[in-house]
């Protein structure tokens, strides 16, 4: 057993952080402690660092979820789809008022998902279209 506060400065998580998983841990799946003494809580410390870690270092994104019967495409597979850099993507949709980029329908932590046949659609006309010159890409 440990208390989470000695665990985390052991890992170097920074106090608030370890505070905001805590308060959040209905939301979150932040381990209950295992055992109390005075207001001092204690945690397994072996479910308890499993924890952590999948909080530093989650698994990547996947390439494609469904939602509502959709198929949404991550960033990095409309990349790969389209066979365009990521970074091309970025900036087409950071101006995507004038480039009719479609809007992301779903954020996974900092991943943007988009609609696939939406998004292949965009990617068509914008490759068939004189708007390709347009944009610069």
């Amino acid at each position: 057993m440990t208390t989470r506060t000695e665990l985390l400065r052991r890992l170097g998580v920074p106090a608030p952080t370890g505070e905001a998983w805590y308060r959040d841990r209905d939301r979150n799946g932040h381990p209950p402690p295992v055992a109390a003494v005075g207001r001092r809580r204690y945690f397994d410390e072996a479910t308890l660092l499993a924890w952590v870690h999948a909080q530093l270092h989650p698994a990547p994104a996947p390439a494609r979820i469904v939602r509502n019967g959709r198929t949404l495409v991550s960033r990095a597979e409309l990349a790969r789809l389209a066979g365009l850099p990521e970074p091309v993507l970025a900036d087409l949709y950071a101006r995507r008022a004038t480039t009719r980029h479609p809007v992301a329908v779903h954020r996974h932590r900092l991943d943007l998902y988009f609609d696939e046949v939406e998004a292949l659609a965009w990617h068509a006309a914008r490759l068939a279209g004189p708007s390709r010159r347009r944009s610069g890409r």
